[in-house]
């Protein structure tokens, strides 16, 4: 339907003379099929479930209800949900009477003028039936599954010109080799971290200083007093399961290792 709405339109459409009449003509086609292919939905006002007997005093109960509820969430004891249950109580039969004094004021103000529309949605809305609404489009889903596929097929590349799928066809090749040697490159960084950097990136601190290296610190203090020279590295390279440096173990200056 808004195929031939817009068909109708373009072609009792007057050909324009410039490009920017003929821009607009095209899209003031577009809006008229558009308006007559769509049907058009009203906005209707959100209701309350109890609008029909909604008031101040409803206001005032509901107010209630929810102070009484709040302190029972904030306190939660014996005392506030006894509270709560008689302000629920009391409450919800005062709304029964001002629910049966609301139809009995309705009832009253029915005469030989009222229609059966209004009297049919009275009843709806004390029925608590909700109101039906009427979706934009008689078949929402096959439309939506129409317009995905127009729009792949539109933004296909199928559609471009001829000359320019065959260039896209040549130029296919020689992208994907660069992308291939780009991924097969070699990077500056692209080597194992020896020891050596991670003791220089290991953070050192007078005040943060971990169970490593205070261990290593007492160890080193022990060995002074007994006149031992311990070698730091050997001991923290063991210590994350490297191989040590080649450095040896001295006692009172003399190399033991």
């Amino acid at each position: 339907m808004f195929c031939q709405s817009l068909e109708r339109h373009l072609n009792e459409t007057q050909p324009p003379v410039d490009l920017d009449q003929h821009e607009e003509a095209l899209t003031n086609a577009f809006h008229l099929a558009a308006d007559e292919a769509i049907p058009k939905t009203k906005p209707h006002k959100k209701l309350r479930k109890d609008h029909w007997f909604y008031d101040q005093r409803v206001r005032i109960l509901n107010n209630r209800i929810n102070a009484a509820r709040r302190l029972n969430r904030r306190h939660p004891t014996d005392n506030s949900r006894t509270l709560l249950r008689k302000v629920v109580q009391s409450t919800r039969r005062e709304k029964k009477n001002i629910q049966e004094q609301k139809w009995i004021e309705w009832c009253q103000g029915i005469d030989s003028h009222t229609t059966l529309s209004s009297m049919w949605g009275k009843l709806k809305a004390v029925s608590g039936n909700k109101r039906a609404t009427t979706p934009s489009h008689s078949n929402p889903q096959q439309e939506a599954e129409h317009l995905a596929l127009s729009f792949a097929m539109r933004s296909s590349s199928t559609q471009l010109p001829d000359n320019t799928i065959h260039t896209l066809n040549s130029l296919q090749p020689e992208r994907e080799r660069a992308i291939e040697q780009a991924c097969l490159a070699e990077a500056d960084t692209d080597h194992p971290i020896t020891y050596r950097e991670l003791l220089n990136a290991e953070k050192r601190s007078q005040h943060q200083l971990t169970k490593t290296q205070v261990s290593l610190e007492l160890l080193h203090e022990r060995c002074e007093q007994l006149g031992l020279k311990v070698n730091l590295l050997k001991t923290k390279a063991m210590t994350f399961g490297r191989h040590p440096p080649d450095e040896k173990l001295s006692i009172f200056g003399t190399d033991i290792g």
